[in-house]
């Protein structure tokens, strides 16, 4: 860790980011101080805005409410953090033809857009599974599954407890739909929210080999109360 953080210091970073399991003593003795949603450790003399103390605001409204949404939403594909796990194509005429059906009414996905003190910052998206879902998932069929997605369009905005903030928010959604249960699946090497998902009381159900993209995804599932 000290050879980590000493590189750090070097290449100049602004923060490192660490998702224990715990946060121990030998943590805080290096140290690192928790944050919403993982631990964080700060260069000597680099500039940080503490939000431990300051009141924020995450909320949620209809994609397509500003003409401006498009143009945003391929802007958000075409940042390389999000295509690692996002393959949607940054074209706004194509973005608008894919996604714009979803703003009907009746539609089975309904999509959102993510906002941060009233700014759009991200998409978010959720829907009952369909009975093709279900069995790829290899769930029970008698259980009323809903799933969600969704993407920080800015990498700097990541630790600050808005992905937490969002989730809650999707799962009340999910729960006015009249689902009882939520399935949702990340890429194995997205250890970053496989441990917020954890936290938030998701449970790892299987691995999908080769499921998207020829890689494997991670099945974690959630009964709603």
């Amino acid at each position: 860790m000290r050879r980590i953080q000493q590189w750090a210091q070097d290449e100049g970073l602004n923060l490192l980011i660490l998702c224990p399991n715990d946060f121990e003593d030998r943590y805080r003795r290096l140290g690192f101080a928790p944050e919403p949603e993982v631990l964080v450790w700060h260069p000597t003399g680099s500039i940080r805005q503490d939000y431990a103390n300051s009141e924020h605001s995450t909320a949620l409204r209809n994609l397509g409410d500003d003409d401006e949404d498009w143009e945003r939403l391929a802007k958000w594909f075409a940042n390389p953090h999000v295509r690692e796990f996002y393959r949607e194509d940054s074209d706004i005429q194509q973005v608008q033809a894919k996604f714009g059906p979803r703003t009907y009414t009746g539609s089975r996905v309904r999509p959102r857009v993510i906002l941060h003190d009233g700014i759009p910052i991200g998409y978010a998206q959720f829907y009952p599974l369909t009975e093709e879902e279900v069995r790829a998932y290899q769930l029970p069929n008698t259980i009323r599954w809903g799933g969600f997605d969704l993407l920080i369009g800015d990498k700097t905005l990541w630790g600050r407890g808005i992905g937490k903030a969002v989730i809650r928010q999707l799962l009340d959604e999910i729960v006015a739909l009249g689902l009882s249960h939520v399935a949702i699946d990340t890429a194995d090497h997205n250890l970053r929210a496989i441990a917020l998902y954890q936290k938030m009381g998701f449970e790892m159900e299987r691995v999908l080999k080769r499921w998207e993209l020829n890689q494997s995804n991670v099945l974690m599932i959630q009964e709603l109360h």
